[in-house]
This record gives structure tokens, sequence and C-alpha cells, in this order.
């Protein structure tokens, strides 16, 4: 059985706007979700608070640091970036726009 799902990697998931970023993410059912940062501890608190809403998305955590490409190649295949300030993979095109809905604020 092959898994069709996309796979995102979120690099900075321990931040603050990484956090709400995952939590948006965490919802879609379609990927897998890669919580990454440097330090594993804050990265698995994360992911702790994100099982607690029962994501819909798979949910992963890899330590990345841009010094250490070890940790770039345990994430798989991809189109890795690893100048300073930037971290990034890209196994398929983007789209031109954006197809998922967007969330409504509830009052």
């Amino acid at each position: 059985m092959s898994d069709d799902r996309k796979r995102i990697v979120l690099v900075g998931a321990s931040g603050v706007f990484g956090q709400r970023l995952a939590a948006m993410i965490a919802r879609w059912s379609d990927v897998v979700l890669v919580l990454a940062a440097r330090d594993l501890v804050r990265l698995d608190a994360v992911a702790a608070e994100l099982a607690k809403t029962g994501p819909a998305a798979t949910i992963e955590v890899a330590q990345l640091d841009r010094l250490n490409p070890v940790g770039l190649s345990a994430l798989g295949p991809g189109r890795w970036s690893t100048r300073p300030g930037r971290s990034r993979v890209r196994t398929t095109p983007f789209p031109a726009r954006c197809s998922r809905p967007e969330p409504t604020m509830s009052t």
C-alpha cells in the first residue's frame, strides 16, 4: 500500500509562529507533518500538545540543524538548501495558488 499523503517539514516548529502553523496544518488529514527544529525537548512538547487536540495529520518529530546535514538526510529524498538562514525541502512543484479553504473565525 502506498502513502500518497504530502509530507510537510515545518522548520522552526518549536517557535511561537511555528507552533501556530503546526496547529493549523495538523487539522489536515492528507499530510504527514514533520515538526523540525534544533531543540528536541521543545519539539516533543509541541508534539504532545498537538496530540491532545486529536490531529488529523500524522505528526513526526525531527531534530534539524542546518549546520548538521545528517538531520537533513534522515528526512528522506528532496531538494535541500542549507545556505545560512534558509533550510527547506521541496519534493513537488509549488501550486500556483493554495487550494485549501481559508479557516473561518467564529465569534
